[in-house]
């Protein structure tokens, strides 16, 4: 570990990874686990998100666990916040990154389709952002959470 890497250690944390089964997701929470984290995934793709758990495991000897989370639904994210913290020995951080794109012209996009992106993209974001700090403030922990999206 470099002198940045020790600067920006995360060794002793717990890091949730919203839509971390691929793309910006499994890369930020590859990284995060090489500086140290622990890494739950939450993904609605459970295989996927089980596979890339296991290669971060594999590649950094951190402890890894994955979930099949629908972020749109505020029962399953609560669930899931309480099993990866059982399962994990608590949490700490959440890279809320779940997100989804239509690749296609705003003429061509339905009611339907423009109201899933809105309700993964926004609703989700804040469903995961608002149950996490409901944790933290339960627990009595200080934490982090970051919001971002990777749509690809």
């Amino acid at each position: 570990m470099n002198a940045l890497e020790k600067l920006f250690s995360l060794e002793g944390k717990t890091a949730i990874v919203t839509g971390g089964a691929q793309g910006i997701g499994s890369v930020v929470a590859m990284r995060m686990a090489e500086v140290g984290a622990n890494i739950a995934i939450f993904d609605m793709q459970e295989e996927k998100a089980r596979k890339t758990a296991k290669e971060i495991a594999e590649a950094t000897g951190k402890k890894t666990a994955a979930y099949g989370v629908d972020v749109t639904d505020p029962v399953q994210v609560k669930a899931a916040i309480e099993q990866a913290d059982a399962d994990m020995g608590g949490l700490d951080l959440l890279f809320n990154n779940a997100g989804i794109v239509l690749h296609k012209s705003a003429y061509d996009v339905t009611p339907v389709e423009w109201a899933k992106v809105i309700n993964v993209n926004l609703n989700g974001e804040y469903y995961m952002a608002s149950e996490f700090a409901r944790y933290l403030k339960g627990k009595g922990k200080k934490g982090a959470i970051c919001n971002t999206a990777s749509m690809s």
